[in-house]
C-alpha cells in the first residue's frame, strides 16, 4: 500500500509523461477537447486511485468497469478530434486544389486565344473573309462573274470542312 504522497508523485509522473508524449500533437491541433482530455486524464487517475484504495469486493470491479467506459469515452473524444481534423484539412486541400484547376483553366484559355498559331474558328475565318471582302470592294458592288466565283469559292470551303 502506498501513501498519498507516493500516489501523487507518480501521477505527476505520469502527467509528465502523458504531456511530453502528446506536447506535439497540441501544439499542431490546440483542439479545445484534446486539452480538456489531457488536463483532465490525470485528474480523473488520481481521483479514481484514491477512491480504487477505498473500494474492495464487487464494488471495486463495478468500478474498474465505470473507469474503464470513462477511458474509452475519453479515447473515442479524442479519436473525434483528430478525424475532424483531418476532415478540414481534407477539405482544405479539395478547395486549394478548386482553386489551382481555375486558375490552370483560364491560364490556358487565355493562353489558346493569345497564340497566334492556332487554328481560326468558323466564325473567325467568315469574319476575316467578309473583312478582305469589304476592303477590296467585292462586297458592295460584285460583277457578277466576280460573284459567281466567290460563291463557288465558298460552297468548296463549306464542302471542305
Amino acid at each position: 500500500m502506498s501513501t498519498p504522497a507516493e500516489d501523487f508523485n507518480r501521477a505527476m509522473e505520469m502527467m509528465t509523461g502523458m504531456t511530453v508524449e502528446t506536447a506535439e500533437s497540441k501544439r499542431l491541433a490546440g483542439a479545445v477537447t484534446e486539452m480538456a482530455a489531457n488536463w483532465l486524464t490525470p485528474h480523473y487517475l488520481l481521483a479514481l486511485r484514491d477512491r480504487m484504495t477505498l473500494t474492495d469486493g464487487p464494488d471495486r470491479f463495478k468500478l474498474m468497469r465505470k473507469a474503464a467506459r470513462d477511458v474509452m469515452n475519453f479515447h473515442r473524444t479524442g479519436m473525434s478530434a483528430a478525424r475532424l481534423q483531418l476532415d478540414r484539412e481534407r477539405l482544405e486541400f479539395k478547395q486549394q486544389a478548386h482553386k489551382d484547376a481555375i486558375e490552370a483553366a483560364k491560364l490556358a484559355e487565355a493562353n489558346e486565344q493569345l497564340d497566334p498559331n492556332r487554328p481560326m474558328t468558323d466564325e473567325e475565318l467568315k469574319t476575316c473573309v467578309d473583312k478582305v471582302d469589304e476592303i477590296m470592294g467585292l462586297k458592295k458592288s460584285m460583277d457578277p462573274r466576280i460573284q459567281k466565283l466567290h460563291e463557288d469559292y465558298q460552297a468548296k470551303q463549306r464542302m471542305e470542312r
